[in-house]
């Protein structure tokens, strides 16, 4: 159950980092490789999957923010704003404090034995 767990947050981040690997591609290939007409149709797809992402995103996000003990209940409302407004610039951010940060503390309790 535990790497099933991780599995599934590891496919969030890169799912949360999606926007930013688009941009690198795309820098990649129509700046420094002068744009090939070949890798158009790719761009499309990638670029659909980017912006659906995002929006699905900031759903699973902020039900996650209401819904995750970890957050403090005054920090919450910030949190909601910042993913709402912050885009894609702060999912990460959340992710690494407030999902993948959990995983290491369940392990850590398994291992005690709390869990």
């Amino acid at each position: 159950m535990g790497f099933t767990r991780k599995l599934a947050k590891i496919i969030l981040l890169i799912i949360s980092l999606l926007p930013y690997i688009t941009f690198v591609l795309l820098w990649k290939i129509v700046v420094l490789d002068k744009f090939l007409w070949t890798t158009f149709t790719f761009f499309v797809i990638l670029g659909g999957l980017t912006f659906l992402s995002i929006p699905s995103l900031w759903i699973f996000y902020i039900i996650n923010v209401y819904r995750n003990n970890g957050v403090a209940q005054n920090k919450k409302a910030l949190w909601a704003l910042l993913l709402f407004f912050g885009s894609f610039t702060i999912f990460p951010c959340y992710w690494y404090l407030h999902i993948w940060h959990d995983t290491k503390e369940a392990t850590e309790n398994e291992n005690e034995g709390i869990i």
